[in-house]
């Protein structure tokens, strides 16, 4: 029982690489505006990060 406990709670290694990651992130910039992700909704596309907003904003190419 105990060692279902300690399984479920994460290391304190699990929780820095986390949190580095969060960090890592904040920092990223959109590539459209230019500005930190942060705490802004955002999109994944392939390795790219965007914030939503941003790709509202952006007008489809007409060919």
């Amino acid at each position: 029982m105990t060692t279902t406990i300690t399984m479920n709670k994460m290391s304190s290694y699990e929780q820095q690489v986390m949190q580095e990651k969060r960090q890592k992130l904040a920092r990223t910039r959109c590539r459209f505006c230019q500005e930190a992700i942060g705490d802004r909704k955002y999109v994944v596309f392939e390795e790219r990060y965007f914030h939503v907003e941003c790709l509202v904003q952006v007008k489809p190419i007409k060919n």
